[in-house]
């Protein structure tokens, strides 16, 4: 068997099923509550959108306005270094290093941009999160003035961006993701002051949650109610979803505006093995596409108990991953300050 097809019916047998039961849910979640807007969030939501366009192209969903959004941790935390309410969630995450460090990794600021903030003194200060959440956040506040310099051109220039895409003007959008904590939910609603919804393969809290003056409401399809660590499979060994769910860039990191023609224009992080190589993922894509096509067209439906051990299967025997796929599920995992992370070699398989 030649590589491309190793990769593509992969795609057909790994993420097929799991997507198009996502799917599923998203049609029927759509009608039952009058969404008139759907978002695909970067970098997850690359696949996402075009699934669905494949389904509206054979007239197997309706067609909602759309759209793929540039949208990440690190930017919106960046966004938000000077915003307590943001700060709750930018310093939440586990992180173990210098100021210096966190500053880069998790808020993505440039090393000149790290040393005009903070004396050196402060940027080599050592930090364990979040257990010195609240003290570090009390740092970072006395120091607003001049975060704030920082964060209002790249703010108004991404509350444009949102606006041109159509986001802010949504009645009832659904934002699209992998998981879990719905984080760039929470931020996008606190920044744009809309209510939004979201669905996602699994949840750590489902239901309605106000945030500030807003609505968020979450949803997960195949398992809500669960936190990292405590024995859920699908949660737990999610790396095997978030290295294969991508984009042909790295993590957005930020936006400009063309001084020429008034366009948006992005810039990218560093490129994990499946962007350096995105020919075989697209392979990978295009045998989870055709599958979902093939569910619709033929109503295959599965419970979440066969969605859970298709999964265990993929994510705890390494003879069922076909070789060619090994190095491609590489992720970024500089939020939490530390190169990239394989599962497969991470989980021992």
């Amino acid at each position: 068997m030649n590589k491309q097809t190793s990769l593509y019916e992969f795609g057909q047998n790994f993420l097929g099923p799991i997507c198009s039961e996502y799917f599923f849910h998203i049609r029927t979640y759509c009608s039952q509550n009058n969404i008139d807007y759907l978002g695909f969030l970067a970098r997850e939501g690359y696949l996402f959108q075009h699934i669905y366009k494949r389904l509206v192209a054979k007239s197997l969903m309706p067609r909602l306005d759309s759209s793929y959004i540039y949208a990440s941790r690190s930017f919106l935390f960046r966004l938000g270094m000077a915003n307590d309410f943001s700060l709750e969630y930018s310093l939440s995450h586990s992180f173990s290093g210098s100021l210096k460090s966190l500053l880069i990794r998790r808020f993505g600021l440039t090393e000149r941009e790290v040393e005009g903030l903070f004396n050196d003194e402060a940027l080599k200060r050592e930090w364990e999160l979040p257990d010195q959440k609240e003290r570090l956040k009390s740092l970072l506040l006395d120091a607003s003035d001049a975060l704030s310099k920082k964060t209002h051109e790249p703010l108004e220039l991404y509350n444009e961006y949102l606006q041109s895409i159509g986001l802010t003007e949504a009645k009832k959008p659904l934002l699209l993701d992998v998981g879990y904590s719905g984080t760039i939910q929470k931020l996008l609603t606190s920044m744009m002051e809309i209510d939004t919804h979201g669905m996602y393969f699994i949840a750590t809290k489902s239901g309605e949650q106000i945030i500030q003056s807003n609505t968020v409401t979450m949803n997960g399809v195949f398992k809500s109610g669960v936190k990292m660590g405590e024995g859920y499979l699908m949660l737990d060994r999610s790396l095997f979803l978030e290295g294969l769910l991508t984009a042909p860039q790295g993590q957005f990191i930020d936006i400009h505006k063309s001084k020429t023609d008034g366009s948006f224009k992005f810039t990218f992080a560093r490129k994990a093995y499946a962007q350096n190589n995105f020919q075989d993922l697209n392979a990978i894509f295009d045998g989870a596409i055709d599958f979902v096509e093939f569910a619709f067209k033929n109503n295959i439906r599965y419970s979440t108990s066969e969605i859970e051990m298709l999964f265990a299967q993929y994510a705890t025997k390494r003879n069922m991953l076909p070789s060619v796929t090994w190095a491609m599920f590489d992720v970024d995992d500089a939020i939490s300050g530390n190169p990239n992370v394989n599962p497969v070699t991470f989980f021992g398989l």
